[in-house]
C-alpha cells in the first residue's frame, strides 16, 4: 500500500520454477491488488535481473490491449519477430508508473520499454543495465557451461536495449526514497 488508494507491486524477477508458475503467482498478486480497487499502481523493477520473456509478456499483457507489441526479437540476419499481447488484461485503464534502476536488466527492461513505447506508463529512476539479448546456456560434459547469445531484444518502437542505449527514465531520480516519492507524485498528477 502507498497512500490514498495507490498500490505498489515489487517484481523481484520474471521467473519462478516455470513460466506457468510465474503466471499463477502474478495472477494471485493482481487479484489482491484489484480487491482494493486502486487509483493507480507502481510496478517496482529495481534490481530485477530479468527472467522468462514469456513471463514478462504475460505481465505486460495486464496493462496493454490485446494485439499491442510488447517487444521484438532480431536474429543475426536482421529478421525481426514481434511479440504481442495475447490476452485480455485487467488493468488497462489504471494509471501506471514503473520504477527502474541500474540493477534492472533483461526482461525488466522489456517491460519498462513496452510501457514507455506504448505510452502506457511513465518510467521513474535511473538508466537500466542494457542487457537486451536472449541467450542459451548449454551444459558441457566436463561440468562447465557455454553461454550463447543468439538474438537481441528491441522495444516496440525498435530501440535496441544495450549498454549505450538502455532504458532511460522519463523522470531521472537517483535516491530510492525520492524515486518512491516521485512515482507517487506522477500517479497522483495523471
Amino acid at each position: 500500500d502507498l497512500e490514498n488508494g495507490y498500490k505498489i507491486l515489487k517484481v523481484y524477477q520474471f521467473t519462478e520454477a516455470s513460466v506457468e508458475a510465474f503466471n499463477r503467482e502474478w495472477d494471485s498478486n493482481i487479484d489482491k491488488v484489484l480487491k482494493d480497487n486502486p487509483k493507480g499502481l507502481v510496478i517496482d523493477l529495481r534490481n530485477n535481473p530479468g527472467g522468462f520473456v514469456d513471463a514478462v509478456r504475460y505481465a505486460a499483457g495486464e496493462f496493454l490491449p490485446k494485439g499491442t507489441t510488447v517487444f521484438q526479437e532480431e536474429d543475426k540476419s536482421g529478421r525481426r519477430t514481434e511479440y504481442k499481447v495475447n490476452r485480455e488484461g485487467r488493468l488497462l485503464d489504471i494509471p501506471l508508473v514503473v520504477i527502474v534502476n541500474e540493477g534492472s536488466a533483461s526482461s525488466s527492461e522489456i517491460f519498462a520499454g513496452a510501457m514507455q513505447d506504448n505510452d502506457r506508463g511513465e518510467i521513474v529512476g535511473t538508466k537500466t543495465v542494457g542487457k537486451g539479448v536472449e541467450q542459451k546456456l548449454i551444459d558441457l560434459s566436463d561440468g562447465s557451461m557455454l553461454q550463447i547469445v543468439f538474438q537481441k531484444w528491441l522495444t516496440p518502437k525498435g530501440r535496441n536495449i544495450n549498454k549505450e542505449e538502455s532504458i532511460t527514465p522519463d523522470h531521472d531520480v537517483e535516491d530510492m526514497e525520492e524515486q518512491d516519492k516521485k512515482a507517487l507524485e506522477v500517479l497522483i498528477n495523471n
